[in-house]
């Protein structure tokens, strides 16, 4: 039975938040692993019954279809393809299956697994990728690793080895996989979240390459958590494949979670301590925190907030405080194994010294485990745990991401990963047993993230935790991937296979001209560079950390995107709690390796760019009136690094991407934390921050093929609005659409009068183009921010943070933004198709809002007088606003009241939203004014007259009603001819039937205002590509 943390915290005075996450578990169906195939009795599976959506999975993989697995952690998905391997080679069958996992290290159990499954049921399981390739060359030889591949029935290996065999046949050399890529009987591509969009894009290019050089058309088993559109990748995979393919959906394993957020020690002592030392000085205090310090129930829920206030108003009041070690030392007497996570290798080995040293004799149940601890002593620490041997272990990051040691009952978050999908990951290691009656995660406070979000109190961060996951979408329009194929289709000389996808993606790369050419050179460069993790050369740049004794230590090597974003001179490496302080050049200047030293050992003043940041962040903390100490500052979070690079992104589109680093950023977190009043007078905790700039060495430019778009702005927008508004745009893409931060960067860029937003994706998604922006926009106006935006707010972009700060954290002013920021994307990328009228073509973009198009439409019927019937509609491609009824027609009448809200509605939609307003001709105007109207006329003077217009465009006359009628039809929109249903207004008027009359009149005002908006957004795209074309030419 796994100890009671609740008892625990309580013994030990800690207060804490409680959540209960109840125990899920897949549905069973009433078969049993041995009835499947008998020698399963002689596996881990014996006596289980199987899932049914592992049943399901077999059923549609005989049935010869393709399936895609959507199903959570410990669910059995590898169970659920390796059973119809193991049918196929009992039925005589020479099966080859192709297990992709995201790298194999991190795969160790599932192999070990498939390994296990297969001495079993006599399936041949072999493990490949470069270490190991190696390896076996060693031992067996070319032709004897030949040898065992040609034999085995399963090769597990990762997208990156993979990439390079397939690459190898593209170039007519011999692949070691050969057999597999082209006779592959199934292709499993596992935990399909793991990978970035450019990953996906890749494995998604391999399969196309598959699918088309083998003999038989291969299945493909996608294993997936949290997959978006598995019906756009089913319908994708049956065009590849030609099979059928079925979506199987399965609930997660899961025995009931306890969640444990631990506040501090003592807090009802440290709430009486506080009041003390503020008696007297009540009246400088916000009343919110004076109301906190009088309930003891809400001081504990926003103790970090209040304690954080005081010491930014100038109180020297103590935070709350935890020692995790005290925490800890229970658990080495838990039947199973706690992991505790970290923010860096030192970290994690620092604590775990300092739980050694309290435990004594039992000292040897606690481990660390890190890449720099070598592998065989990882996998002793992994078996001791399985065995009972070892109770707690240490973890900054290696734990998190595939293995199994199934013995884990407790995971403890020492500071919380500032994204929710390493949350998870470490999440996802634990409770992996039937037998397992609960298990439990423990978070600890322990940086400034932490800090970030209980400062705007605990819902902030109970909010945080419920966040789901982002989600992994699959573009199958995504040209990275016709890119990759269209190369491999050159390499092969099989020029007359090219697509238009392909051959637009070639173009764009420089490979392809537009006579259809091919450039060589450039195919030659692009191909060697195009491969999984990055762009760039198949090799890593060095990495030494260098001690003051001279000893240079080797660490992990890093790729060119790595060294321009993270390893710049000035970087810091928390990993290694070490700082970069020099590279290491080859010919030509290039970086071959990188310079690290330890922060503890390190003599910045050695360094000239260093000793100048060293300075300024010694000034910063003296103005705060606080001691400055690098070292310390960096261990515990307080100075962090941020590498600026000038990017060059596709400014229409698919094209190249360019990196270069240009500076590197020390921000530097005050002790004393910044308060602000927020609009309602709610007291807001946050971060003292500031910015120290090192004008370091550079080195290094990463270029890759990839989405972008610049739209200018118009001459009113403020920038730092617009910053703002691109920020929260991207907080309602992460929190309502699912999209990873960074998935989408921004930039606002100024050039004395030119003002325009740039957006790019860092990697190729296809998401810029393939997103519904208006559903974006709509989604905006919906959305509620809450404290946890702030702090989310303040993660992605410190610049907007600080001017939001300056604009007192209101949130309808950057709602406002982020929704002009919309609508001036959804205009630019409104989904486009071209028309063709009489020999002319017109592009039209899907009608909406976004395109500040206000159309009028009037008809007026004279009654007796002096009376008249009255329709007037307003159309902005998506709402028509409308009024009909009786009016006067005299001067001076005063229009119903309904009527004239319709007009204020016009004026503040082009006074304060940026409308244009189009009037079906300056005739109309009168009439309006006949109507009885008086603003509506006014600011009609100053409309744009619709003929007009269409005339300026340099559009034919006799073409616009041809032209409005076929973007009506393609539209589905019913296009009534006004001037028959005025004159049937008429003639039902003469007969007195009134309301039929107005009914009419009200579908012809209608039908003018969807006419004089056509024919507005028409003229507006033709004129738009008339000038570029004259601009370009």
């Amino acid at each position: 039975m796994p100890i009671d943390t609740r008892l625990l915290l309580e013994k030990l005075g800690y207060s804490y938040e409680f959540l209960s996450e109840p125990a899920s578990s897949p549905s069973f169906s009433s078969k049993r692993f041995e009835e499947i195939h008998e020698r399963f009795s002689n596996t881990r599976l014996r006596g289980r019954r199987l899932y049914r959506h592992q049943l399901e999975t077999l059923e549609a993989l005989t049935e010869g279809c393709n399936v895609i697995l959507v199903a959570g952690t410990g669910s059995g998905k590898t169970e659920a393809w390796f059973m119809y391997t193991a049918l196929a080679v009992r039925s005589g069958l020479e099966p080859r299956v192709l297990a992709l996992y995201p790298t194999l290290a991190l795969a160790h159990d599932q192999v070990a697994r498939l390994r296990e499954y297969g001495e079993a049921t006599g399936v041949k399981v072999v493990a490949l990728d470069a270490g190991e390739r190696e390896r076996l060359e060693r031992s067996l030889g070319r032709a004897g690793l030949r040898r065992v591949i040609s034999e085995a029935h399963v090769v597990a290996t990762n997208p990156a080895f993979l990439l390079q065999e397939v690459k190898r046949l593209g170039e007519g050399r011999d692949p070691i996989l050969k057999p597999f890529i082209e006779n592959p009987w199934l292709i499993v591509i596992d935990e399909l979240d793991f990978y970035s969009p450019r990953g996906v894009a890749l494995i998604d290019a391999m399969l196309r390459i598959i699918a088309m050089v083998s003999k038989v058309k291969p299945r493909v088993a996608v294993l997936t958590a949290t997959l978006a559109n598995p019906e756009e990748l089913a319908k994708h995979l049956r065009s590849v494949t030609g099979r059928c393919t079925r979506i199987v959906r399965g609930e997660p394993f899961r025995v009931e979670n306890r969640v444990y957020i631990v506040l501090g020690k003592d807090l009802e002592a440290l709430r009486k301590l506080i009041k003390e030392k503020v008696r007297g000085s009540e009246d400088r205090l916000p009343r919110d925190i004076l109301e906190a310090l009088s309930d003891p129930e809400r001081f504990r829920k926003e103790a970090y907030r209040v304690t954080g206030a005081l010491r930014g108003l100038g109180f020297d009041v103590p935070s709350p405080s935890i020692d995790i070690t005290e925490i800890l030392a229970s658990y080495v007497e838990d039947d199973g194994v706690t992991l505790v996570f970290t923010r860096s290798i030192a970290v994690a080995e620092r604590l775990a010294r300092r739980l050694r040293e309290k435990l004594g004799d039992k000292a040897e149940l606690v481990a660390a485990h890190h890449h720099l601890v070598p592998r065989e002593e990882r996998r002793r620490v992994e078996e001791a745990a399985r065995q009972g041997r070892v109770k707690i272990i240490f973890s900054p990051r290696t734990l998190a991401q595939g293995v199994d040691i199934g013995t884990v009952v407790r995971v403890v978050h020492y500071g919380l990963p500032e994204d929710v999908r390493e949350f998870l990951q470490r999440e996802g290691r634990k409770g992996r047993r039937p037998d397992i009656p609960f298990t439990e995660t423990v978070i600890i406070p322990a940086g400034f993230w932490d800090r970030e979000l209980l400062g705007k109190g605990v819902d902030a961060l109970r909010e945080w935790l419920s966040m789901p996951l982002e989600r992994v979408i699959v573009n199958p329009d995504n040209l990275y991937a016709s890119l990759f194929t269209g190369m491999w289709k050159l390499r092969r000389r099989l020029y007359d296979h090219l697509d238009e996808r392909e051959k637009t993606a070639l173009k764009a790369a420089g490979v392809l001209g537009d006579d259809g050419r091919v450039n060589e050179r450039r195919l030659k460069w692009v191909w060697e560079r195009l491969n999984f993790y990055e762009f760039g050369p198949p090799y890593g740049i060095k990495r030494y950390l260098v001690h003051r004794d001279g000893r240079m230590e080797p660490l992990e090597p890093i790729g060119f995107c790595d060294l321009v974003e993270h390893f710049q001179q000035g970087c810091i490496d928390l990993a290694n709690e070490a700082i970069v302080t020099g590279f290491r050049r080859g010919g030509r200047g290039h970086v071959t390796a990188v310079i690290e030293e330890p922060i503890g050992e390190v003599d910045l003043h050695k360094y000239p760019a260093l000793a100048d940041a060293l300075e300024e962040y010694e000034l910063l903390k003296r103005r705060w009136g606080e001691e400055p100490n690098v070292k310390r500052d960096i261990l515990r979070g307080a100075l962090v690094s941020q590498a600026v690079a000038v990017v060059y992104p596709p400014k229409r589109g698919f094209g190249r991407l360019i990196k270069i680093p240009n500076r590197v950023i020390w921000v530097v977190y005050g002790e004393k934390p910044l308060v602000v009043r927020g609009p309602k007078g709610e007291t807001i905790v946050t971060d003292r921050r500031g910015a120290v700039y090192v004008t370091g060495e550079t080195a290094g430019v990463y270029t890759d093929y990839t989405y972008g778009v610049t739209i200018e702005l118009p001459p009113w927008e403020d920038p730092s609005l617009a910053r703002i508004g691109l920020a929260l745009l991207n907080i309602v893409l992460r929190r309502k659409f699912g999209i990873a931060f960074e998935t989408i960067m921004y930039s606002v860029e100024r050039l004395g009068d030119y003002k325009a937003i740039s957006l790019h994706e860092p990697e190729a998604a296809g998401i810029i183009e393939r997103l519904d922006w208006r559903e974006v926009l709509k989604a905006v106006r919906e959305y509620e921010p809450s404290g946890l935006d702030t702090a989310l707010l303040a993660l992605i972009d410190e610049v907007a943070y600080a001017e939001f700060l300056g604009k007192s954290l209101d949130w309808s002013v950057a709602k406002t933004a982020a929704e002009r920021m919309a609508s001036i994307i959804a205009n630019a990328l409104s989904k486009r198709e071209v028309i063709e009228v009489a020999g002319v073509k017109l592009e039209l973009v899907k009608p909406g809002p976004e395109h500040k198009i206000l159309a009028v439409g009037v008809a007026l019927e004279e009654a007796s007088a002096p009376r008249g019937l009255l329709a007037l509609a307003l159309f902005d491609g998506e709402n028509m606003h409308k009024w009909s009824g009786e009016v006067y027609l005299l001067p001076g009448v005063r229009p119903p009241d309904d009527l004239r809200t319709l007009e204020l509605l016009a004026q503040d939609l082009v006074d304060y939203e940026g409308y244009k307003l189009v009037v079906p001709s300056r005739e109309s105007i009168e009439t309006l004014r006949k109507g009885g109207l008086r603003l509506l006329p006014r600011l009609a003077a100053e409309a744009l007259d619709a003929r007009e217009v269409w005339r300026e465009a340099g559009l034919p006359e006799e073409l616009q009603p041809l032209a409005v009628r076929a973007a009506a039809e393609r539209l589905g929109w019913s296009m009534p001819d006004p001037a028959e249903l005025a004159a049937n207004a008429a003639e039902a008027l003469q007969k007195g039937w009134r309301r039929k009359a107005l009914e009419a009149l009200e579908k012809a005002a209608e039908a003018t205002a969807r006419i004089v908006y056509l024919t507005a957004l028409l003229a507006k795209r033709a004129s738009r590509d008339n000038n570029r074309g004259s601009n370009a030419g």
